[in-house]
C-alpha cells in the first residue's frame, strides 16, 4: 500500500528553499483543472527523490499533470469521483541567479467545486 504523503512534497520545498534560501513568490492565477477520480504515485522532483501520492489533474491547455494537495480541497476529495475546480495557483520561484528554473513550484487553493462527477461502476 502506498504512502499518502501530501507532506513529503512540502518538506522538499521547504528543503530546496533552506538550501539555495531565494525563494520568491512570482504569480496567482486562477486555472480551471479536471480532477481524476484517482490519485497515483509520482515523482513530484524533476530530478528524482521519494515518490508522493497525489491527485491526477489536466489543465484547460489539455496538459495532465500530478498535484499533491489543494488546500481546502483535500478533505473534500473522494475516491471514485471526477471533479471540475476553480483553483487560485501561486508561483513560487527562485530569485537567485544561479538557481535553476527548475527549482519552483506551485501552490493550489481551491477556489470552488464547479462539478462532481460519480465514476462508479454500474
Amino acid at each position: 500500500t502506498p504512502i499518502k504523503s501530501s507532506a513529503a512534497s512540502d518538506v522538499y520545498k521547504r528543503q530546496l528553499s533552506l538550501l539555495f534560501s531565494c525563494s520568491k513568490e512570482n504569480s496567482i492565477k486562477i486555472e480551471v483543472l479536471n480532477v481524476e477520480a484517482y490519485k497515483e504515485l509520482f515523482y513530484p522532483l524533476p530530478f528524482g527523490g521519494a515518490q508522493d501520492y497525489g491527485y491526477v489533474v489536466t489543465d484547460s491547455e489539455g496538459n495532465r499533470f500530478h498535484i499533491s494537495n489543494i488546500e481546502g480541497f483535500d478533505e473534500q476529495y473522494e475516491e471514485g469521483f471526477e471533479y471540475m475546480i476553480k483553483v487560485f495557483v501561486r508561483h513560487i520561484s527562485s530569485d537567485c541567479k544561479n538557481c535553476p528554473d527548475a527549482l519552483g513550484y506551485d501552490e493550489y487553493t481551491l477556489v470552488e467545486i464547479i462539478s462532481k462527477k460519480c465514476k462508479c461502476e454500474s
